[in-house]
């Protein structure tokens, strides 16, 4: 713990002061400087941040303000019961309460930086995207980014608990396994629509050739690809098929770099 850090200024041996005098006198000390600080590190911080052009970083101190006040807090009060005389059974309680509640308010923390990050960064990219894929791979980028959080946050909330994780770890892989040969299909179809993302083979509107289909793209799904033929009828092609054949931009004039009027 960061106990020794902190007892810099808590007198922990200094026996002729009472020890609530003494725990409210550091208690006083302990505000006045992070009252200090805080003000100038925002000050700073935020005089950093207006002159960029994105709001991302203005968020993230936002998002950084509570949970760092609130760690930086809880710390001390666990470091200032040492003033005290705690039998050990019981401060090693007060350790592991401790952890628990700052690994709570990391999860939290990251919980909120993930959402931010979709907002600010992940949002932009797909108002720029000509294709609507992004915007259904996007939200669900961040909803397994936020499980995969609360997943790893429980099983270590246990593990500082003292509950053995090895048979919950097992199970987590076993079932993993299990749920990806069970969605095979439908994974191999959303990796294969982010590597058109990636590719940017073609948008929306294009006239492509995929294998032996021909026509216009009307849209780019998460599972598949929608053209229009020349017959004006609906061709549903699977990403993962898609993603796999040879594709001929025919809207691209490659010598011009631009599409065909």
């Amino acid at each position: 713990m960061l106990d020794s850090t902190i007892g810099l200024f808590l007198l922990y041996n200094n026996n002729t002061w009472p020890s609530w005098t003494l725990f409210l006198l550091n208690l006083v000390i302990f505000v006045i400087g992070l009252k200090l600080v805080y003000f100038i590190l925002k000050k700073i911080i935020l005089q950093i941040t207006k002159r960029t052009k994105t709001e991302f970083d203005d968020e993230f101190v936002r998002i950084l303000e509570y949970p760092l006040l609130a760690t930086l807090t809880l710390i001390f009060l666990v470091s200032a019961l040492n003033i005290f005389s705690i039998p050990t059974n019981i401060m090693n309680w007060i350790y592991i309460l401790e952890k628990c509640i700052l690994l709570i308010i990391l999860t939290w923390f990251l919980y909120s930086v993930i959402g931010i990050i979709y907002d600010h960064i992940l949002v932009r990219i797909a108002e720029k995207s000509e294709s609507n894929l992004d915007d259904q791979i996007f939200p669900i980028v961040r909803k397994v980014l936020r499980i995969a959080l609360i997943i790893f946050a429980v099983i270590y909330f246990l593990d500082v608990l003292g509950v053995n994780i090895t048979p919950l770890l097992a199970g987590v892989g076993i079932g993993g396994i299990a749920i990806a040969f069970a969605a095979q299909k439908i994974l191999g179809d959303a990796f294969g629509g982010v590597s058109i993302l990636a590719d940017n083979a073609f948008n929306l509107g294009d006239n492509v050739k995929i294998d032996k289909h021909e026509g216009i793209v009307k849209e780019i799904g998460l599972r598949s690809t929608i053209l229009k033929t020349a017959n004006n009828t609906k061709l549903i092609l699977p990403n993962s098929f898609v993603s796999s054949c040879v594709i001929e931009n025919l809207s691209y004039s490659f010598d011009k770099k631009t599409k065909k009027k």
